[in-house]
């Protein structure tokens, strides 16, 4: 192992720890075997540092083939949910505001650790990049589009 590779498995070691996975998870995350991982981790045929940004970004734009996959779809909304409202929720909806998308974040499908934090980002969404209404609002929508 080189002296490059050295922050590299420390960084995969510190994502693992910080966001809680087992190196199934892992690679699950990152779309490679378990094996692959496991490699990484004991140090033989280390990644480059390019090939591990995408585990320190917190929005499903950065990197990936999503805008092109929704745009070859003529998907112009995004109806959001998950966790963590305050992190890889609200920068998701940001990002795809950015990028024209029309944003709806439900608010009873979204959560994150702290009360506060999850309101916070409620207003901020609803007041600058889309709407937040509950997932019952969304049904009786689609039940009145039929």
């Amino acid at each position: 192992m080189n002296i490059q590779e050295v922050p590299i498995v420390s960084f995969l070691k510190d994502v693992m720890r910080r966001r809680k996975r087992l190196p199934s998870q892992l690679a699950a995350d990152l779309g490679v075997s378990h094996a692959t991982v496991s490699r990484w981790l004991s140090g033989k045929k280390v990644p480059n540092i390019r090939s591990c940004r995408r585990l320190a970004e917190y929005s499903a734009f950065i990197e990936t083939d999503l805008d092109l996959i929704l745009r070859s779809r003529g998907i112009r909304t995004l109806i959001m949910s998950g966790v963590a409202t305050d992190v890889c929720v609200e920068m998701t909806a940001k990002v795809g505001f950015l990028k024209d998308y029309y944003i709806v974040l439900l608010r009873d499908l979204t959560a994150t650790v702290y009360e506060e934090s999850h309101n916070h980002t409620l207003r901020n969404i609803d007041l600058f990049y889309g709407e937040v209404i509950d997932s019952s609002d969304v049904v009786e929508c689609w039940k009145k589009g039929r």
